[in-house]
């Protein structure tokens, strides 16, 4: 988040990649959300312009920090680092319902249980899977 505020033509990028939804921090998905919106009005940086934007002070003190955080002087690290958050957070319900059929095929037998074990094999190869319940 820190390298979007301080670089809004990273953003671009990651807005065609990551929904606010996708972020499980309320904060920081509402400082995301708060960037999308804005960010057209803004030039280069959304900062200082989002701090008088965002209503919560706890939203106001992560922005500070990230303000005054130093950022590496790297750019191409600081893409990469950008681009490794993004998949990670696109892998993240991949990992969920890993998760969740390993649960499923501990308490499973027989028929369901090879299924299970199935649906585990394709998500590990990179498959999406249905499973009941979800």
């Amino acid at each position: 988040m820190q390298e979007l505020c301080h670089d809004l033509g990273a953003l671009a990028g990651v807005q065609r990649q990551i929904a606010p939804d996708d972020l499980q921090n309320a904060q920081l998905r509402t400082i995301y959300a708060v960037l999308l919106q804005h960010a057209a009005q803004w030039q280069d940086t959304a900062f200082p312009h989002i701090l008088q934007v965002v209503t919560e002070p706890s939203q106001e003190q992560i922005l500070t920090e990230m303000a005054l955080e130093s950022c590496d002087p790297n750019p191409e690290a600081r893409r990469q680092a950008l681009h490794d958050y993004v998949t990670w957070i696109q892998q993240r319900p991949r990992a969920v319902e890993k998760r969740r059929v390993i649960e499923q095929i501990r308490s499973a037998s027989g028929e369901q249980e090879r299924d299970l074990l199935h649906a585990f094999q394709r998500l590990r190869q990179g498959e999406e899977v249905g499973l009941p319940g979800k």
